[in-house]
């Protein structure tokens, strides 16, 4: 008892809010690969953001978007007749008939968890790009970027709102670009001025697949023209979007096209939402809901160890990934980084699981790839496990609640 009370002491010592440094991962370059980009999540959407200065690619998802339909529970009603079959088989040591045996209490395989769309942000300016920065800011859960081409500043910022259902991309500076929506599903895309909607469903048979509708409003203060698919944009000071998504998902018990949900009427809700707020008051909430769960835990390992160049603000500030490299390597174990590697864990919970009845899944919610690694789906032996240690610990017990379907 005495041992649990000197650690909460500490442990109370250590977690205050001025002594932790500012959290956020930087960058000078572009993500190349997906470990590579910046997730930013309201517990439902999700997006990969890579932060290229030529094309933009952001990678979309929505954890409620998967194949197939819901699995019949009597499917393996006589499963168990096999497992006196394999006993014997082992009892036996003939291992291979014992292997080929258990393949009838296996079941089919489950389903598989599907990207949403690919948004394309190209930069129509010529130039050298310069001064290349990217960055996370965990503690506000904002995504910027930033660079110089042919002497003109641009700058870009991404967030997704949980209170607001909605993902807000903001350009300013001297903007000329083409936005771009595609995807690897089935899908049809319409773009009209200010405006691009892309109806699709996850692979398979459409009568037995989950179909969704995501919408893009698209506001600026310069010129725009809209092509079959696409906007461009010229003479721009500032180009703000708002993406919004709903799915026919309607619970893992519910046929998607029989039972779905109305996701075209609740997409079309969300949509005229977006003209209700400025971006500013879009963030002011996005970022009072966030913080009322992050803000809980603030942890200071030892900052007088912390070497003043991985700090944000400093002069010749380390990339993230450099840190991360020196710290392998043993050359400069900083435990900012430690802090940095905490703080994150908490930001990826918080962002990918809070659809009650929707846990996080072997993706959190971020997939780029049309098939995911082991389906995306939930393994219960640990993995799903793991995804919710931090919950309690870390003080967001509430996040723990999308398990609720699951177990």
């Amino acid at each position: 008892m005495k041992k649990t009370l000197l650690i909460s002491a500490l442990f109370c010592q250590m977690a205050t809010a001025q002594e932790q440094a500012p959290m956020v991962l930087n960058y000078d370059k572009p993500a190349t690969f997906f470990e590579e980009s910046l997730p930013i999540g309201n517990g439902k959407m999700g997006a990969l953001i890579y932060g290229g200065s030529d094309d933009n690619v952001i990678y979309l998802n929505d954890i409620t978007l998967w194949t197939g339909k819901p699995v019949d529970r009597n499917l393996d009603a006589d499963a168990h007749q096999w497992i006196p079959k394999i006993r014997e088989a082992l009892f036996n040591e003939d291992y291979q008939l014992a292997d080929s045996l258990q393949l009838h209490v296996q079941g089919p395989n489950s389903q598989y968890y599907q990207p949403l769309g690919t948004l394309h942000i190209k930069d129509l300016s010529l130039g050298e790009v310069k001064n290349y920065r990217r960055s996370l800011n965990i503690d506000s859960a904002i995504v910027r970027d930033s660079y110089q081409r042919d002497g003109r500043f641009i700058t870009r910022e991404y967030f997704a709102s949980n209170p607001d259902k909605l993902i807000a991309i903001r350009l300013q500076g001297d903007v000329n670009c083409q936005i771009a929506l595609t995807a690897q599903v089935p899908h049809q895309v319409k773009s009209t001025l200010g405006q691009i909607t892309m109806t699709g469903h996850a692979t398979g048979d459409p009568q037995e697949s989950t179909h969704f509708c995501t919408m893009l409003s698209v506001k600026t203060d310069g010129e725009m023209a809209a092509s079959d698919s696409s906007l461009t944009i010229t003479k721009a000071k500032e180009v703000v979007i708002y993406i919004v998504n709903e799915t026919s998902f309607n619970g893992f018990d519910k046929h998607p096209v029989k039972e779905g949900a109305n996701y075209l009427e609740m997409v079309t809700n969300d949509l005229w939402h977006t003209q209700n707020m400025s971006y500013e008051e879009f963030y002011a909430r996005h970022l009072a809901d966030y913080q009322s769960i992050y803000d809980r835990v603030k942890l200071c390992l030892n900052k007088d160890g912390r070497n003043p160049n991985d700090l944000p603000g400093a002069k010749d500030i380390r990339m993230t990934d450099q840190l991360l490299l020196d710290y392998t390597n043993g050359g400069d174990q900083t435990p900012y980084l430690e802090e940095l590697y905490f703080q994150f864990g908490r930001y990826l919970l918080i962002s990918s699981s809070r659809t009650l009845g929707v846990p996080a899944n072997l993706q959190g919610l971020w997939a780029p790839q049309l098939w995911s690694p082991w389906r995306g789906n939930y393994t219960v032996n640990i993995n799903l496990e793991e995804n919710y240690w931090p919950a309690f610990v870390a003080n967001m017990a509430e996040i723990s609640l999308d398990l609720k379907s699951v177990v």
